[in-house]
C-alpha cells in the first residue's frame, strides 16, 4: 500500500527547514540556479551600429529600392503582354462592319439632302409663311390639349396604382390575421380537438 495519500507531518515551507530536519545546508546546487546572461551583447561592425546608420543616407537607399522594384514590375507586365498577343477580329467581320458603316452614312446623307430640299421648297413660297403662322397656332393649341390629356392620364394611373397597392396591403393583413387566428387553438373555434400534436 502506498503512502502517497497521507498528509505530510510538517507542511513544506519555502525555507531551508525541510520537514523539521535541522541539518547543515547542502553545498550542492543545480546548474539552473547559476546566474546566466551576465553580460550585455553589443552590436559589432556590420550589424547596423549607430555610427554606421548615421553615415548612411536612408532616403536615397529607399528611393533606389523603389525604382528597382517598379522597373522589375513593369518588365514583368510587359513580358506578360508580349506572351499573350492581342486577339484580332476576323477580316470578314471587319469588312461587314465597314460596309454597314458605309450604308448608314449613305442613308444619313440622303436624309440630310431630303431635309435641305424640303427647307428650300418652303423658303420659295411667300404665302406659305402666312399659313405657317396659323398652323403654328393650331399646333400650339393641339400640344397644349395633348399635354393636358397626358397629365390627366398620368394622374389616373397613379390613383389606380395607389388603389391596387392599398388593396394588396389589406389582403396581406387579412391573411396574416387569419393565419394567427388559425395558429392559436384557443381562438380557433373550428377545431374542437384540443389535443397536442406530436411532431
Amino acid at each position: 500500500m502506498t503512502t502517497a495519500h497521507k498528509p505530510t507531518w510538517n507542511p513544506a515551507r519555502g525555507n531551508d527547514d525541510r520537514g523539521g530536519r535541522n541539518i547543515a545546508p547542502s553545498q550542492q546546487f543545480s546548474s539552473r540556479d547559476l546566474p546566466g546572461h551576465t553580460k550585455l551583447k553589443y552590436r559589432k561592425t556590420g550589424q547596423n551600429t549607430n555610427e554606421e546608420v548615421s553615415k548612411r543616407n536612408l532616403r536615397e537607399e529607399l528611393e533606389e529600392k523603389e525604382k528597382k522594384h517598379f522597373k522589375e514590375k513593369a518588365s514583368k507586365l510587359k513580358e506578360r503582354a508580349d506572351s499573350f498577343p492581342a486577339i484580332e477580329a476576323p477580316k470578314e467581320t471587319k469588312e461587314i462592319t465597314t460596309s454597314r458603316k458605309r450604308k448608314v452614312d449613305e442613308v444619313y446623307k440622303e436624309a440630310r439632302a431630303g431635309e435641305k430640299d424640303v427647307d428650300a421648297d418652303d423658303s420659295d413660297s411667300g404665302s406659305s409663311s402666312e399659313l405657317s403662322d396659323s398652323d403654328a397656332d393650331d399646333n400650339d393649341e393641339d400640344t397644349a390639349l395633348l399635354m393636358q390629356e397626358l397629365e390627366k392620364i398620368k394622374r389616373e394611373k397613379e390613383a389606380e396604382a395607389r388603389r391596387l397597392e392599398q388593396e394588396q396591403k389589406d389582403r396581406e393583413s387579412e391573411n396574416r390575421s387569419k393565419a394567427i387566428m388559425a395558429g392559436n387553438p384557443l381562438l380557433n373555434q373550428e377545431s374542437s380537438d384540443y389535443t397536442i400534436k406530436k411532431k
